[in-house]
Order: C-alpha cells, then structure tokens, then sequence
C-alpha cells in the first residue's frame, strides 16, 4: 500500500504546477522565442543599437527609472512609519487606500495626471516621474511597513539614552535593520518602472523608454526585427535581475496581534493625512477635469460616452466595451486563480522552483509577448489572431505571478501538523485540502481574485496588439481618445477613465474583505 502511494505523492506536486507551466510556455516562452528566430537577423542584433532613436530611449529609460526609483523610495519612507510604527483610528482603512493607486489600470493613472497637471509640464520626464512615484509608493509601503513594525522600540531609546540623537538613532539601529526590506522595495520599485509601458506611453510625450520603443518600431516604423531584439534583450537583462533578487528575496510577513504598541502621534496622524490626500487628489481631479472644458462645466464628454450625443469620429460603444472588458476579465480570473492556487499548494509541497519559475510574466515585456503572440499563432492549424478569447488568455497569464504571490504566503504559514492529523484519521489528500487549506486561504483566495479582476481589466501592453475592432478593451479605447486632438475627444476618454476607475475599485473592494499586511510580494 505504501510502495503505490509513494509515487503518487511524488507526482501530486508536478500535476499540481503543469497547467500553469503549460500556460507559461504556450503565452510567453514560445511566442518570445519564435519572435526571435522568425524576425531578428544579424543586421537588427547588431546593428539596432546605432538606429534613431535607440539610444535616446535606453537614456530616457535609465534615467527615468533611476530618479522614479530613488524618489518612491524616499518618500515612501515617510509612510511606511506612520502607517507601521503607531496605532491609529482607521489604520487598516489608511493602508488600503495608499494601495489603490498600485491597482488601478496605467491609463486610469495617464488619464488623471493629465487632467490634473499644468499643460506646460503633462508630458514629458516630469509627469512620467510623478505617476510612477504616485503608482509604486504602495510597494515601499507595503514591503518596509511589515519590518519597521517589527522592531523593538527599546532599541532606539537605548541609543537615545546613551547620547545619540533621532539621525544617528535611525542611521545606526534602524536603518541596518530595515536594510533587507528597503534593498527589496528597491528593487521591485525599479523594476516596476524599467519596464513600464501604459504610463509612459501616455505621459512621456516625445520620450521613449524601450518598452515604448519596442512598440514604435513594430507599429509605426515596420521595423520587427529591431522591435524583437530590444524586447528580447530587455527580456533576458529583466529575467536576469528578477531571478538575481528572488534568490535573496524573503517574504515577510507580520501578525498585527503581536507588534508592539506604539502611542499614537500627532505627526503621523499628520503625515498619514497627506499620503491619503495625495493619493485621492488624482483621482478627484480626473472627475473633475471629465466634467470640466476651458473653466466651463459640461456633461459633453458623458452624453456622447453613453449614447446621449453622436460624433463623427468619436463613435464610442461603451455599451458593448464595457461589458466585453468584464467579460475578459472574469474569463482571465476563471483561469489565473486555479492555476495560481494550484502552483501554490506544488509550491508548499516543496517544489520550491515552481512558484520562481512561473513568476517568468512579471519579467516579460507585455509588449513583446503580444508581439510574439502575434507573430507565433498565425498560421494553420494555430491561427489564433482572431479567436476573442486570446485576450483574456493572456491577461490571465499577466495576472497568475500575482495569484502566487498572494495565496503562496499565507499557504505556507498553515501549520502541517493540521494536514498530518486529517491524513491520519483517513482523509485522501484532496479532501484535506478542501478541509483544511482552502477554509484557511479563503480569504487570500478572494484578493486573489480581485487583483486578477482589476489586472485584466487595466491591461493594456500586450492588449494593444492583439485587440481588433470587436476586441477592444476599455484601456485601449480610452488611450485612443486621449491620442487625439480636441476637447470633446479629451472629456470623452476621461469619461471612459471615471468609469473604469469606479469598476476596478468595486471589484478590489467586493472580493477584498479584509486587508493582508504583505512584504516583498
């Protein structure tokens, strides 16, 4: 009996993580690998770089990346105490509103800066800067918070006591202590603005960070094999950095029950006031800015986004876009949070390389995988160009890193003497799962699910080539308008921007009942 049972547990774990494996290597690994030997010849590997407009781009890339990095990470700081080292009234309600920003699609964030800042400065490395800081604040939060809360605060008035003043206090006891956090909010901070693609599009004007130009030089200048070689460069050096860090990464994950408890201070009654501040005056003024046309009110923009007014033009069905983005996005989440569940329980099981290697999309240039989608599935018998549920396919891909790294966590943490006892009395192995993982991931589930909801309905890199006209989803609707010239073409995408805010919003908060204090996820 125990010979036959064996090699069943030793292929529970592969069986658990081959979907999401299979989804992976059909959505990304083949498509990036075909798009590199059906369109990069030696004159595009070696010769790309001396091209128009490369070299600006990787600047533009380097440098804005840079400054968007240090930024965010000191100006989450700030934060990342209040939030973590006092208890306050509405701590939680607090924590969760200085996380909308990092979920809400890039054109919602694009569409808000440009109604919000002057004309003079709403495009160009200023406003890219901006948003990436106002978008990745959440992750200096979020990932130093879990630490900082964690430290004794006897430490720090033993220094005081022996003479060292609050500077040194926090340059010698506190900052080596949160060095592991501060170095990992670093890193996925700068990762996450590297390889960002819907901000800059919108905000960067003439500027081009490669991921933009990778778009540029396969759309407008027909220039595949140049667009194949940056994308797969950026794809090996991101691949590169993402594996480097998560051999050192370690989740972090903190118990709110037992942190020490801190008095409440006016000042970080103060500095929690205006992070929440900042963080909904984009949001207001992108209302605001869709009602609003040279200092007079309007409802323009609404009546011709809800049918009331016709256009030459301007035709927008947000009839049939908006229920086929929901769409797109529950088919993405029906498949995301399955395999993201079932790579976690292989994960835990002690297939430690599971969860690492189907964290491959987040290194993935958006762009590059829907190039290669593109460009891979479009002869016989795989000629899938057409198919609708494309779409939602590849935005469950984008979605299940996220599912992992939310569900695997608080997996982990379930003790494994529960799953002994129920295997013990009898329970196969599926119904101790049902019993005793699921009740307890339960909640992680539905986060997952939310995040899966608002991913797919913001998606928008690989998504913009691989919508038609009867695919099109409302990021790709609302970047279009903004695009164009006229007044009338801006309240409109704006318009559009409101109501995919307020979806995205209803989704993370309908499938979000309780907060998870997350670290380097």
């Amino acid at each position: 009996m125990k010979s036959s049972a064996e090699p069943l547990a030793r292929l529970r774990g592969p069986l658990l993580a081959a979907p999401g494996f299979l989804l992976v290597l059909a959505s990304i690994v083949i498509p990036v690998i075909a798009l590199g030997l059906r369109t990069i010849d030696s004159d595009a590997l070696f010769g790309v770089w001396s091209r128009p407009g490369i070299g600006d781009a990787l600047s533009f890339t380097l440098l804005e990346t840079a400054l968007s990095t240090v930024v965010t990470v000191l100006l989450g700081l700030a934060p990342a105490w209040a939030l973590s080292h006092h208890s306050m009234p509405g701590h939680r309600s607090a924590l969760a509103v200085t996380t909308v920003p990092f979920m809400m699609p890039t054109v919602v964030v694009g569409a808000a800066f440009l109604g919000l800042l002057p004309d003079s400065i709403e495009r160009g490395l200023t406003p890219v800067v901006i948003a990436h800081v106002y978008v990745n604040v959440a992750v200096v939060i979020r990932t130093i918070a879990p630490v900082w809360a964690t430290i004794d605060p006897l430490l720090s008035a033993a220094a005081r006591s022996l003479g060292a003043g609050r500077v040194r206090t926090f340059t010698t006891i506190t900052l080596p202590l949160l060095r592991p956090a501060l170095t990992s909010a670093t890193a996925i901070v700068g990762f996450m603005c590297a390889t960002s693609y819907g901000v800059v599009r919108m905000l960067g004007g003439n500027h081009a960070t490669i991921e933009v130009e990778v778009y540029r030089r396969a759309i407008l200048f027909d220039d595949l094999p140049g667009a194949a070689t940056l994308a797969i460069t950026q794809l090996i050096v991101a691949a590169v950095c993402l594996f480097s860090w998560l051999r050192k990464d370690r989740v972090v994950f903190t118990d709110s029950s037992h942190r020490s408890r801190r008095r409440d201070r006016p000042l970080a009654r103060l500095v929690t006031a205006i992070t929440i501040a900042l963080t909904a005056l984009p949001l207001i003024s992108l209302v605001v800015s869709s009602l609003r046309s040279r200092g007079r009110w309007t409802l323009g923009g609404w009546r011709l986004l809800f049918g009331g007014s016709n256009m030459p033009g301007l035709q927008v069905d947000l009839a049939h876009v908006l229920p086929r983005s929901l769409l797109f996005a529950l088919v993405a989440t029906a498949i995301a949070v399955p395999i993201g569940v079932a790579t976690s329980t292989a994960a835990v099981m002690g297939r430690t390389v599971v969860d690492r290697i189907l964290l491959i999309p987040l290194g993935a240039s958006a762009v590059a995988v829907g190039l290669g989608i593109l460009i891979t599935y479009d002869t016989a018998p795989f000629d899938f160009r057409g198919a609708w549920w494309l779409v939602p396919v590849v935005h469950a891909v984008v979605a299940l890193p996220f599912v992992i790294r939310v569900v695997q966590p608080v997996q982990a943490r379930i003790p494994g003497r529960l799953r002994s006892v129920a295997a013990t009395l009898g329970a196969s192995p599926a119904r101790v799962w049902a019993t005793i993982d699921v009740p307890l991931i339960a909640r992680a589930i539905r986060t997952a699910i939310g995040l899966s909801i608002a991913i797919s309905l913001g998606e928008f890199g690989a998504t913009s080539f691989l919508s038609r006209s009867d695919t099109d989803t409302l990021p790709i609707i609302i970047e279009r308008l903004l695009g164009r010239s006229g007044d009338l073409a801006r309240l409109t995408g704006q318009g559009a921007a409101v109501v995919l805010l307020f979806v995205t919003t209803f989704a993370l908060i309908s499938t979000s009942r309780s907060d998870r204090t997350w670290g380097s996820s």
